[in-house]
């Protein structure tokens, strides 16, 4: 999946995710208890002020008070909301679990 990550303040550390290699990352909400674990990887090298950063997005994994509420990883076909694994079904027809 392609997507942006948008910045206000840049750091040296958001200058790092520009290394093409897989990064993971955790974002967290300022107002919720709410943490995203990311898996990604940048799509192209941003010069001078990095405000946003176009990247794969390999997999997410969704915390609401340390409870898992989201896991998208589609390499490995997994889309689980709220416990409910929606691909479990497909993995089981193509005998990959």
């Amino acid at each position: 999946m392609a997507t942006t990550i948008h910045f206000y303040e840049p750091t040296e550390d958001v200058r790092r995710l520009s290394a093409p290699e897989t990064h993971r990352i955790e974002i967290r909400s300022s107002q919720d208890a709410d943490r995203y674990v990311l898996v990604i990887q940048p799509l192209a090298l941003m010069l001078g002020s990095i405000k946003e950063l176009p990247i794969t997005l390999y997999s997410v994994i969704g915390y609401r008070n340390e409870n898992r509420f989201l896991m998208l990883d589609p390499l490995n076909m997994v889309w689980e909301v709220d416990g409910v694994d929606s691909l479990k079904v497909v993995r089981h027809q193509l005998g990959m679990s």
